[in-house]
């Protein structure tokens, strides 16, 4: 990033509507990495088949402006934004739109990401402990 270019962070959850295909999901994070390596935005997307949740950073009006367009998005309702934050340095410097599929835990609290999707061990090393909280927990979202 240059000189005086804000960057930003957003990371929402929301609920995956009714219906929601396996292969809707592949469509969605294909599209998200194609979008996002040529936007120059990073992230990571988990979903565990009735949640989802992404974190998306960069270019500050790159990043408001997907946003909208994924909040308007129809494969899901209910989107609530949890973090919105000016960042220095990127979280997910090297991941166009990372996917993790976890399945939807039954009350346990075994994290998601060390159980079915990506191990926490393979997140960026510098990650802010308060994004490897959220994602290492979200498989507790009923």
């Amino acid at each position: 990033m240059s000189a005086g270019v804000t960057m930003r962070r957003l990371l929402y959850v929301s609920a995956a509507r009714d219906g929601l295909r396996e292969s809707d999901v592949k469509d969605i994070v294909a599209t998200a990495q194609r979008f996002n390596a040529s936007s120059s935005v990073t992230g990571l997307l988990a979903f565990n088949g009735v949640n989802f949740m992404q974190a998306i950073e960069g270019e500050e009006d790159a990043v408001l402006d997907l946003f909208a367009k994924i909040a308007a998005d129809a494969r899901h309702r209910s989107v609530v934004m949890l973090i919105n934050e000016r960042v220095s340095e990127r979280g997910f410097p090297d991941w166009s739109m990372m996917y993790a599929r976890a399945a939807r835990a039954s009350g346990d609290r075994r994290r998601l990401l060390d159980r079915n999707g990506l191990p926490a061990a393979a997140l960026p090393p510098d990650l802010p402990d308060h994004l490897f909280q959220l994602f290492t927990s979200f498989n507790t979202l009923n």
